[in-house]
């Protein structure tokens, strides 16, 4: 049916309202009629911002001829309450269900969803939303109505009864993500969707015979990459998705957008990577770090429930899930490339460190270590080390600087600009010299000990005339 086909049967209202869905708006949607019915709207406002646009460029380059600011919105961003987005499909839909909707636009990259842009108003909460003809210009040119309808009914006419192949070719037809395989990384071409759909339909020709095999021949159509990224999913024993349904079109999709440099254009908090083409290896090493944080003791989190979450996490939340309460939650694929599988231990060190009073002097004290004790040593110590450090720290920041003579002079001499320095620097001078005329080898425990503090070290500053006779 054509738009116009009423035009003039009845005397309608002038500018009555309409709710609209063109059969590729449907099936770019994944037959969501939600989605499908937003993405009309979203379009219908976009025109109206295009002839804003012109309108308000043409009045700012006048008042600028004349000495004046540039005042009228040039952007092409609309702006929505939920009321109003619901207004304008004529309240179809829930607020749950044109939320979700919503969602998937912007996973398909069709809309991106932004806070006011002008910082005058960075108050206002309303969402401001911009609309991407680039992306569904791009699925138009593969898009073929003609062929789609002829390939699901010869399935029907076909007689290919099993539920799996029936959802696998309505799928795979209705679909932007197989429409367009992208790309390999660094080798040619991927076939396109004619010769994928091809294959399945001479499948369903042969008369009463199913698809052999459904799950193994959609996986042999995708990219190379994209299935060694399928699999290394599943080596890493997390949540295995069943092959052709739509959580699975999905998650090929935004791993296609990952490989593209698509996946996070326009999303913020993702500016760094909003054009970054990711390298399988990139993925799959995010991956392998999920895993260990599900699935091993010594990775983070610590409790079971944490884990539990983790191993339940789909695939497609993974990668992007832009209803995450946080920016972690919104990609933990992101969370995991840039972090990876943290270490208890070590989250427990970042932990006291935090606490810790005296940082630059327990970092001189580890930094010492390190070099002269490890002898090389990357910093890393348990829980139970730092503790010594920080303690040692503290009784270092608490002694009577006033009792060193001519501190003023060492400060210079040793290159300190603080007292404390002085005071550190001694006192792993003395470390040194126990350990050369022992041929002992210092622990951490030394560092905390009451016989280092309370006997070693006073007799060290008394024998070399640094303080007094006086008790220390």
């Amino acid at each position: 049916m054509s738009d116009d086909i009423y035009t003039n049967l009845h005397s309608e209202p002038k500018n009555e309202q309409i709710v609209m869905i063109k059969k590729y708006q449907l099936s770019l949607c994944d037959n969501n009629h939600c989605a499908a019915s937003l993405l009309n709207f979203f379009a219908y406002w976009h025109k109206f911002k295009l002839k804003q646009q012109l309108k308000n460029k043409k009045a700012n380059d006048v008042a600028e001829t004349y000495g004046s600011r540039r005042s009228q919105d040039e952007s092409l961003y609309q702006w929505h309450t939920e009321k109003e987005i619901s207004d304008g499909i004529l309240n179809l839909f829930g607020e749950s269900t044109i939320r979700k909707a919503i969602g998937l636009l912007q996973n398909k990259g069709i809309i991106t969803i932004h806070n006011n842009p002008n910082p005058k108003f960075k108050f206002d909460k309303t969402n401001h939303y911009l609309y991407h003809v680039d992306v569904v210009d791009e699925y138009l040119k593969t898009y073929n109505s003609t062929d789609t309808l002829n390939l699901r009914n010869e399935a029907v006419k076909n007689n290919c009864s099993d539920v799996k192949s029936k959802a696998a070719i309505t799928e795979i037809t209705n679909t932007k993500t197989t429409n367009s395989f992208i790309n390999k990384t660094n080798e040619g071409d991927s076939p396109n969707l004619h010769s994928k759909a091809n294959k399945i339909r001479e499948a369903c020709k042969r008369r009463k015979q199913e698809l052999p095999e459904t799950e193994e021949s959609i996986l042999d159509n995708l990219d190379p990459n994209i299935k060694r990224i399928f699999e290394h999913w599943i080596e890493c024993g997390l949540v295995k998705h069943k092959v052709g349904n739509k959580t699975f079109l999905s998650i090929v999709h935004k791993l296609e957008l990952a490989i593209s440099g698509k996946l996070f254009r326009g999303v913020e908090g993702f500016e760094k990577y909003a054009t970054k083409k990711f390298m399988r290896k990139e993925i799959l090493d995010s991956i392998t770090a999920l895993s260990n944080s599900a699935f091993s003791l010594e990775y983070a989190p610590s409790t079971q429930k944490s884990k539990e979450y983790l191993q339940k996490m789909s695939f497609d939340m993974f990668l992007y899930n832009p209803n995450g309460a946080d920016r972690k939650h919104q990609s933990f694929f992101i969370h995991y490339l840039e972090n990876g599988a943290q270490r208890v231990s070590e989250l427990t060190v970042k932990k006291l460190a935090a606490k810790d009073t005296h940082p630059d002097i327990t970092k001189m004290l580890t930094d010492w270590y390190s070099s002269f004790v490890m002898k090389g040593n990357n910093g890393h110590y348990t829980p139970s080390e730092m503790n010594m450090f920080m303690t040692s720290a503290e009784r270092i920041h608490n002694f009577d600087y006033s009792r060193i003579y001519a501190l003023q002079n060492l400060k210079f001499t040793m290159r300190c600009s603080e007292p404390y320095e002085v005071v550190t620097k001694l006192f792993l001078k003395m470390l040194e010299e126990q350990v050369t005329e022992r041929d002992a080898k210092v622990t951490p425990i030394w560092f905390a000990s009451d016989i280092t503090f309370n006997e070693q070290f006073p007799k060290f500053l008394r024998e070399r005339n640094y303080i007094s006779e006086k008790r220390y």
